[in-house]
């Protein structure tokens, strides 16, 4: 009888002994199937992120090639007509996914030197400072740009700005960077709201700005945002032999509201400026012109685009003079 109790008890024992092995096994396979699960999606990623980047830089190829040289003919629709329209945003969808980009000179943004405050001042009030909070900004930057130490009314010098978390101090010159915005008093609410290389520069020659090449942030501040001259802007774009509008019908487009108030400030036309600022920007994947509804992401740049699709953004500053092209500076972006 204790012989037999012995052999029921190291079967129950052994019995034990195999669940938890298998237990245990099973617990080991599900984790190596999630690990293996992780690597696949890992590297999925990875390649839609380096075909999203290979397609911006095409953008920013075919930028240049439009910019610089004049397609064949027969070329010429397959890359959006013959005349190359600036801060039109031209798309190229290949089977490995979708290339958007746009050009514009430099002489259609807010040049932080040069240009006057008062365009300045409206620009600010576009994005919703108020009267104090403008005069902050405005005397901050002037200080920020003169070589002494003197503060005005509502400005900053190197004392304000070493007294921060992060200290630093202000360049006490021309500003070389247009990022340096977000650096002076007063900015910090702005920060998010638009991005600093679509609206200032340093490279615009002259103190107007260029009607007819408006980047799509600085075309959307001259019209109100309101998307019915956006798109009549774009027609009358296509309309002319050459792209170009004559102050005329800008009036008819944007003859009220901010544009109006800024009109002595604006030009159809400057010193020539040959340096560019290129957009572009690559999704990889496979795009077809009917999206199911509900399928695409809000977003002024998301149309067409199913949800969470990885994309990479460049922005390129390029000097274009004939037999002396340079890149000036290059940012990418990951989303």
């Amino acid at each position: 009888m204790d012989c037999g109790g012995a052999q029921h008890k190291s079967g129950g024992f052994a019995l034990l002994v195999v669940i938890l092995v298998m237990l245990i096994t099973s617990f080991l396979a599900s984790q190596l199937i999630m690990q293996v699960r992780t690597d696949l999606q890992i590297t999925a990623n990875i390649k839609q992120r380096v075909i999203g980047r290979m397609l911006a830089e095409g953008g920013v190829n075919l930028a240049l090639f439009r910019l610089i040289d004049k397609p064949a003919i027969d070329f010429e629709e397959k890359i959006g007509g013959s005349v190359f329209l600036r801060g039109y945003t031209y798309e190229t969808v290949l089977p490995t996914g979708k290339m958007e980009y746009y050009a514009v000179d430099e002489s259609g943004k807010i040049d932080l030197n040069k240009t006057p405050i008062d365009f300045l001042k409206k620009f600010l009030e576009y994005h919703g400072l108020a009267e104090e909070e403008v005069a902050v900004v405005v005397d901050s930057l002037l200080d920020w740009r003169d070589p002494d130490d003197l503060h005005k009314l509502n400005g900053a010098e190197k004392d304000y700005y070493e007294e921060q978390e992060k200290s630093y101090i202000p360049r006490n010159g021309k500003i070389e960077d247009p990022a340096e915005f977000f650096l002076i008093r007063g900015t910090e609410s702005l920060r998010g709201k638009f991005d600093p290389y679509a609206v200032f520069t340093v490279n615009n020659r002259t103190k107007k700005i260029n009607i007819n090449n408006l980047s799509p942030e600085m075309l959307a501040f001259l019209v109100g945002d309101d998307e019915d001259l956006i798109e009549r802007y774009r027609q009358e774009q296509d309309l002319a032999a050459t792209g170009r509008l004559t102050m005329a019908t800008w009036r008819e487009i944007g003859g009220s509201g901010v544009s109006a108030s800024l009109a002595r400030y604006l030009a159809v036309a400057g010193r020539r400026n040959r340096i560019y600022s290129i957009v572009a920007q690559g999704y990889a994947g496979d795009f077809s012109l009917d999206v199911p509804e509900g399928d695409g992401v809000e977003g002024e740049d998301e149309e067409n685009l199913p949800v969470n699709r990885p994309y990479t953004k460049i922005r390129v500053l390029v000097d274009t003079t004939p037999n002396k092209l340079q890149y000036l500076s290059w940012r990418e972006q990951y989303g």
